[in-house]
């Protein structure tokens, strides 16, 4: 079972734990590796689709100002993700 099938089947579940995670795959996304990476990113996309914004995003703030830069990349991307169902969520 992989982080995306956890992230899928468990949801809001994850927030908890979810701290200890974000590091680890933003930082296997931002490898050369290309197996590593697209798995990492796989997980990621899947952690922005289950797990609610208002939930994730403060989370994923800190690492927008990470020192490297392939991190905050990624983790621009995921906010971007986000961010509009964050939108849809407040407004409905």
């Amino acid at each position: 079972m992989t982080c995306a099938d956890i992230f899928k089947a468990y949801g809001d579940l994850m927030v908890d734990s979810i701290d200890l995670l974000l590091l680890q795959l933003f930082l296997k996304a931002s490898q050369d590796k290309r197996f590593v990476c697209e798995a990492a990113e796989a997980a990621l996309i899947s952690m922005t689709s289950w797990i609610s914004p208002l939930v994730l995003l403060p989370r994923m703030q800190p690492y927008l100002k990470n020192r490297n830069p392939r991190i905050r990349a990624k983790a621009s991307v995921c906010f971007s993700k986000s961010v509009p169902r964050l939108v849809s969520e407040c407004l409905t």
